[in-house]
């Protein structure tokens, strides 16, 4: 069965439109009367499903009626007395749509023809090959992506990924994978340039689909090279990389700290976790107190709530190893303690969205009353790694502690935190 290149794209006014391939080789849309995304995807099936119908009558009617034109005979004397052309285990029905021509001129001593007729009639036996990885269409390489970040990215991150690649499919208009060129992306990420986007979030979206492309290959879906890959390089963004994080000193931690209590509860104990144990802001949100172990002095970082069925609806961690458990240290215990219960959240406010938590206007409030522009709830994450690795504990362990996937992340951002005479020891290491 032939397969159609058709993909959805969801228009300014909300409804949900289809493009494919049509059997011409003309490129086609259709409106699916639709604004629900659900039942656009079902139309879709049910329209190329008919398309692809459509396609194969009349493909083969074609082949049908050129092999009857030209090979009437042969095909009457095979069907007399099979032994005659030995077609070994080719049925005479894929021999007569994929291979006769080749056979017959074959077995008459007649030259092939440059491009033989190929075409599959058993529509269970070209299953049987697996989908082309070498060139999916655009349709099935997101769709197969999706299903694989849903499982394992939180909700707000998928949300992100849909966001690129839709605007990618707005600017490229790709019939097949291998339509995304790293020239069309580049020629995709200099129009936005021309606009009114930041550079900031051109640079979002194109590390989005370079992610995009990675899983794809890793996970052994797409088979190409990854069309994102060395963009970066060749536009300029006017993107600090580089720029190196800022962390609050213990003075200033302690009294952004008493202002908060001034506050409510959450935004206390919030800023309190962040600052005392370097907690991000969606492991606070979905901290509970199940997981804060009083008398071994520990916080466990553990998975909240999955549904398979609807995706993540509560939270997972970055990365693996952001699953771990920390040292309570004695500052952030005597906070809790007052507080402490014996399971629930810790951030208790009502009809948040754990999964991505907006802080409330208590937090703006807070900035304002702290007067330190540059600081955002971040900060105390790289506030608590600077307090760290200034009181001598080793990088590996200070990783371990925030989750890192690898040491060589926590070196990064944050070496320009070590300590001047340790940097200076290690670099004379050896020399005598």
């Amino acid at each position: 069965m032939p397969k159609i290149q058709a993909y959805l794209v969801k228009r300014t006014h909300g409804v949900w439109y289809l493009y494919y391939t049509d059997a011409e080789g003309k490129y086609k849309g259709r409106s699916l009367k639709t604004k629900n995304e659900r039942e656009a995807r079902s139309k879709r099936r049910q329209c190329i499903a008919q398309l692809e119908r459509d396609m194969y009558n009349r493909a083969e009617m074609e082949r049908i009626a050129y092999l009857e034109k030209y090979y009437a005979e042969d095909i009457a004397a095979y069907e007399k007395d099979p032994s005659r052309f030995q077609p070994g285990e080719v049925s005479f029905e894929q021999l007569r749509i994929m291979e006769l021509e080749a056979e017959i001129r074959k077995i008459k001593g007649i030259q092939p023809r440059e491009k033989p007729i190929s075409f599959t009639l058993d529509e269970n036996e070209a299953a049987e090959d697996g989908p082309d990885i070498v060139n999916p269409g655009v349709e099935e390489f997101w769709e197969r992506f999706f299903v694989w970040a849903k499982e394992n990215r939180r909700t707000h991150t998928l949300e992100h990924y849909q966001t690129a690649w839709r605007k990618l499919l707005r600017y490229i208009k790709p019939k097949t994978v291998l339509d995304i060129t790293p020239e069309k992306i580049l020629s995709m990420m200099l129009a936005l340039k021309k606009t009114k986007i930041s550079d900031k979030t051109i640079n979002y979206n194109l590390c989005a689909i370079q992610t995009i492309f990675d899983t794809a290959i890793r996970e052994g879906f797409f088979s190409g090279e990854n069309p994102a890959n060395g963009i970066r390089k060749k536009i300029k963004l006017e993107v600090d990389t580089q720029q190196k994080p800022k962390a609050l000193t213990m003075d200033q931690l302690s009294r952004l700290i008493e202002i908060a209590k001034q506050t409510t509860r959450d935004m206390y104990l919030a800023i309190a976790i962040g600052g005392y144990s370097g907690l991000r802001k969606g492991e606070i949100a979905n901290l509970r107190w199940e997981d804060i172990d009083f008398e071994n002095d520990t916080i466990s970082v553990t998975k909240k709530e999955r549904n398979n069925k609807k995706g993540i609806v509560g939270w997972v961690a970055k990365t693996k190893a952001g699953y771990r458990t920390l040292p309570l240290f004695p500052e952030l215990k005597e906070i809790l303690l007052s507080y402490g219960k014996e399971s629930g959240y810790v951030i208790e406010a009502k009809n948040m969205q754990r999964s991505k938590w907006a802080l409330p206007k208590e937090f703006d409030q807070i900035r304002k009353e702290f007067k330190v522009p540059w600081f955002t709830f971040h900060v105390l994450r790289h506030t608590f790694a600077s307090l760290l690795l200034n009181q001598g504990l080793e990088v590996h362990i200070v990783a371990k502690i925030l989750g890192h996937e690898s040491m060589a992340v926590t070196e990064k951002i944050y070496f320009h935190f070590i300590p001047l005479t340790r940097k200076i020891s290690l670099k004379n290491v050896g020399q005598g």
